[in-house]
């Protein structure tokens, strides 16, 4: 199969669309592609989920984020649109505990980053999901929205634990 390279295209122009709650110079900044740089899919795919990531750590749990590339007649230029579907902020409407028998719920809720009524961020569920696996009560630890497919401004979370089997010691002389 022979294959014949074209000419490389260079990234000449980036274009954002949709995007109202981000301005485009802090896209462009979390977007880190450099204009006269040579057109990779691979950076661009990367730079997408980056864009993508700062719009979860924002509250936008489902905006959709999608990349156009058009060329110059010549094929040396190439434009990048960036289209951006924010959908809604997403607030936690409630924080529901699943799995806890022997951990006391009180205690698992005074580790929650995420707070009743506050956007959903993955820098919260991050944190979340540390602080009760650093307790070493849990051998898993989940955190997640009750309809992880269905989009809402406001959401139901959903804490799934799994405890560890309670061992106990005992020492006796002899």
């Amino acid at each position: 199969l022979p294959i014949k390279l074209g000419p490389r295209a260079f990234l000449w122009d980036v274009e954002f669309e949709g995007n109202t709650r981000i301005t485009d110079t802090e896209l462009l900044e979390t977007f880190a592609i450099v204009l006269g740089s040579p057109v990779s899919f691979a950076e661009i795919d990367q730079a997408r989920r980056r864009v993508l990531d700062a719009y979860s750590e924002k509250g936008f749990a489902f905006a959709d984020i999608s990349t156009t590339i058009e060329l110059s007649p010549n094929r040396r230029r190439a434009k990048l649109r960036i289209s951006v579907r924010e959908g809604e902020q997403v607030r936690v409407s409630a924080i529901y505990i699943r799995g806890a028998k022997i951990t006391r719920e009180t205690l698992i809720r005074s580790r929650l980053a995420l707070k009743v009524g506050e956007p959903y961020r993955t820098s919260d569920v991050r944190a979340t999901e540390e602080r009760l696996a650093t307790l070493g009560a849990f051998s898993s630890v989940r955190v997640g929205f009750e309809d992880p497919y269905v989009p809402a401004r406001e959401k139901v979370v959903i804490v799934d634990v799994i405890e560890r089997i309670p061992q106990y010691f005992e020492t006796r002389p002899g």
